[in-house]
């Protein structure tokens, strides 16, 4: 599946989008899955009671296992970026208005 990645500023919204597109998918994959769950359900010969236990039980599986896996990729997530060490866009307009003061400076003492 190709991504489509919208053009964004900064990296926590490419991390947003990436995101949003995982999960999508993910429940895409649910309803591929409720609806190859009838097809089975039809051939293996099950009661409809046994083939509505069968898939909510396939369900709630699936429903952990992505709870599981949002949890775990956002921890993963979260200690990556805290070991980029990128700094906040206020401490990025701090640093430009400081090299900013210290250009106006060097300015004037080359006058």
């Amino acid at each position: 599946m190709e991504a489509n990645i919208p053009e964004r500023s900064g990296l926590g919204d490419l991390i947003a989008s990436v995101w949003e597109q995982a999960l999508g998918a993910a429940s895409n994959v649910e309803g591929d899955l409720k609806r190859a769950f009838t097809k089975i359900h039809l051939l293996a010969g099950w009661s409809q009671d046994e083939g509505l236990q069968q898939l909510r039980a396939m369900t709630e599986r699936m429903v952990r296992q992505r709870q599981d896996i949002e949890r775990r990729l956002e921890e993963l997530t979260k200690r990556s970026l805290e070991m980029l060490s990128i700094p906040r866009r206020d401490a990025t307009r701090q640093a430009a208005t400081l090299l900013e003061a210290l250009e106006k400076r060097v300015e004037a003492l080359q006058k």
